[in-house]
């Protein structure tokens, strides 16, 4: 989840607890507000896919005497940069690891003694974290172990409030019984899926009984224009197949590239121009798409757009790409190019 910007956006944020366990083997947890008065050193959250990290950390990042910063940024930037006496609030640590390097941390722990070893709190995929070895490594840069904290899941009682803030209170209610009854207590405990749970619950259709049901349905409601002004506007034009075309190579390539934003117009080396994309699907189609919920506007960042979420774009990537891989494809070529066309984009051609 993405900067909250506008009031609308502040109202749906769910305060969030993070939990660990202590020297005596006892689980504890604090609420999110109380995290850094806990811990005044290095701090690592995790979380599964969709938990709410980048928006905790993005809210963090808002505190005073924090910066936030994404680690693939973080990277970019030149080893002389002063941070002062700022908490670096590094968001993504996973994605760096998305770009093929070897040791995600090391990296991450380089850059910041180049740039004076500030205080810092990064946020990782559970998965992909590395244990002790990464708490080791943390250690011998920063003269004290890292906090190793996790991201809560939503209790029923804050999946209900949450969904009464987008539908009527029985709805909400009622899905969310739903889900524990058919034994899907995820689609709810995950902030991700359950704003997919809002969308569909929002049409009166029923919750999908599996993951990949969830996400069809979810995004055909979040392909839906919902403002009057924008209706009789490019994304809202096309067809669904069109559609979700053209959003489909976006993603791919952000995920097979390792940039994680597409510039609407003109170049970067930041981002992914769309100009550079037009063999894979139509530029109008590409451009029209950015405008849709599918994706958001990257902070700080004019003209730049990112996916709605990593684990959406995976969803959206591997569905555009198994068309390409389909045996009743008729041009037999297809495949190939596609290869080629993104090997040419990670080699810069």
């Amino acid at each position: 989840m993405e900067s909250q910007s506008t009031s609308s956006e502040s109202r749906d944020y769910i305060p969030r607890r993070l939990s660990w366990t202590d020297k005596n083997l006892k689980r504890q947890s604090v609420q999110e507000e109380q995290l850094f008065e806990r811990f005044t050193g290095p701090v690592v959250i995790l979380g599964d896919p969709g938990m709410g990290k980048t928006w905790l950390m993005e809210m963090y990042g808002k505190h005073p005497g924090c910066r936030f910063i994404r680690a693939t940024s973080l990277l970019r930037r030149p080893d002389s940069t002063d941070y002062g006496t700022d908490r670096l609030i590094i968001d993504g640590l996973d994605e760096v690891s998305a770009l093929g390097e070897e040791d995600p941390l090391n990296e991450v722990l380089t850059k910041l003694l180049a740039c004076g070893a500030p205080s810092f709190a990064i946020s990782c995929r559970a998965a992909e974290w590395r244990g002790k070895s990464a708490e080791i490594d943390i250690s011998d840069d920063y003269g004290q172990a890292p906090a190793v904290v996790d991201l809560e899941l939503l209790t029923s009682d804050e999946a209900i409030e949450a969904l009464s803030r987008r539908v009527d209170e029985q709805k909400a209610y009622a899905a969310v019984r739903a889900l524990q009854s058919a034994g899907l207590e995820s689609f709810f405990q995950n902030p991700l899926y359950l704003d997919f749970v809002a969308a569909i619950v929002s049409t009166d259709d029923e919750v999908p009984q599996t993951r990949a049901g969830l996400y069809e349905k979810a995004i055909d409601q979040l392909c839906i224009e919902r403002n009057p002004y924008h209706e009789s506007r490019g994304f809202s034009l096309l067809s669904r197949d069109e559609a979700l075309n053209a959003v489909g190579a976006l993603c791919a390539a952000i995920l097979i590239t390792g940039h994680s934003t597409i510039l609407r117009e003109g170049r970067s080396t930041e981002a992914i121009p769309v100009a550079e994309l037009g063999e894979l699907a139509t530029t109008e189609h590409l451009r029209a798409v950015l405008g849709s919920n599918l994706f958001r506007a990257a902070q700080g960042a004019k003209g730049e757009f990112r996916p709605l979420h990593r684990t959406v774009a995976e969803f959206l990537a591997a569905r555009w790409l198994a068309r390409y891989l389909d045996d009743e494809i008729d041009t037999k070529n297809e495949p190939r190019f596609i290869a080629h066309r993104f090997m040419a984009m990670i080699c810069g051609d």
